[in-house]
């Protein structure tokens, strides 16, 4: 398919506790910069207006920020919605007055940073992420495409909702994206990391990338050495059997190039820490095949403003040489538009290895060898 061109010139949006600003803002718009990252960072969004008089209002720190960017055929697209976490006025002899809003989608004033000491016992992980979100006030989203996970304990031990849920997707090769929606509601949403989808359970939509076209520059590699595996293993105890033994998750396969097929590595990662059952031990080891196939390969895109561009989605790239050519994994969509820049809007993205694949499970209840 054909990277889409779009209607030169581009537009933003911007409203503040529910007001459209759009207008008061142009005048004294020197760049909006919309970064919709996945798992560890929540998004944010940087705003920086010329207060040469200081004649602009500073928002309250907990103020409510939507913002978008489009073109004139796609209107410009809602990308962000959280609150301002730092108003800061910049000012210099050389440099003038600036008035910056960085803002984040994870609500710093929410109890969902509150450590709590709490325990559940025989849950699914869904269950267990809903109960622990209504004791923080966080609305859980977990995607159709995760595993039941079931466990006979989970432990919140004082640590905060964000602490626990970020601990918890590492275990279980997920990803968690925190968003503020409108009216102030924090929610929680849990995904595969190599199988994404929308909150809504929707697959996301692909963003293609032609050379010549839409792409400005890349800077990608099909293989890093340093994660690379030949297999995970995790130890757990077998307390009916009084013995140590370890699960195992085989290396997943190379999707592109020479690359395709197992492995080129015969080394072994051992976890560091243990597990309490051969179910955890499991899912802990396909977690870390997972993330080692995702760190395989990597790079960075930058092309034309591409709103449709965000994190978990996958951009395909073609013209630029075999092997290289073909899918791609959007770790980190960033939205930049700039006053005066003769780029205006553009959009770079933090990639990570080609295509997805499902955890390639290994031999399980293997005696522990020291």
């Amino acid at each position: 398919m054909p990277a889409t061109v779009h209607e030169f010139p581009a537009i933003f949006s911007v409203s503040v506790n529910g007001i459209d600003v759009t207008q008061a803002f142009n005048p004294y718009l020197i760049s909006l910069i919309i970064t919709d990252a996945a798992g560890e960072l929540a998004d944010r969004c940087d705003i920086v207006l010329d207060d040469s008089y200081g004649q602009l209002t500073l928002p309250p720190p907990d103020a409510q920020i939507t913002a978008g960017i489009g073109w004139q055929d796609t209107g410009p697209i809602q990308m962000f919605n959280g609150v301002v976490d730092a108003p800061t006025s910049i000012g210099s002899r050389e440099g003038g007055r600036l008035l910056t809003l960085t803002c984040t989608s994870c609500d710093p004033y929410k109890q969902s940073k509150s450590t709590q000491n709490q325990h559940l016992d025989q849950m699914n992980f869904a269950q267990a992420a809903q109960q622990f979100g209504q004791l923080s006030k966080v609305n859980v989203i977990v995607t159709s495409n995760v595993p039941a996970y079931p466990r006979p304990y989970w432990d919140m031990g004082m640590e905060s909702f964000l602490q626990w849920g970020q601990r918890t997707a590492n275990e279980l090769g997920l990803s968690m994206k925190m968003r503020t929606e409108t009216g102030g509601t924090q929610t929680a949403i849990f995904t595969p990391r190599a199988q994404p989808m929308s909150a809504g359970g929707d697959p996301l939509a692909t963003v293609f990338a032609e050379v010549g076209v839409n792409v400005i520059s890349w800077n990608l590699t099909p293989k890093y050495g340093r994660p690379l595996f030949n297999s995970f293993r995790v130890d757990w105890y077998d307390d009916k059997a009084a013995t140590w033994n370890y699960s195992e998750a085989a290396a997943l396969q190379y999707g592109i190039g020479e690359f395709i097929g197992a492995s080129p590595s015969d080394a072994i990662l051992y976890n560091r820490f243990k597990s309490q059952t051969k179910e955890m031990a499991q899912a802990r080891a396909d977690s870390n095949a997972t993330a080692a196939y995702i760190g395989m390969g990597g790079g960075n895109i930058v092309m034309i403003g591409e709103p449709s561009a965000v994190s978990f989605a996958t951009i395909n790239i073609t013209g630029a040489r075999p092997e290289i050519d073909g899918p791609w994994l959007i770790d980190t969509a960033t939205h930049i538009l700039k006053r005066g820049d003769h780029e205006g809007y553009i959009t770079e993205l933090s990639v990570n290895a080609p295509g997805a694949g499902g955890a390639a499970v290994g031999p399980t209840d293997v005696p522990f060898v020291p």
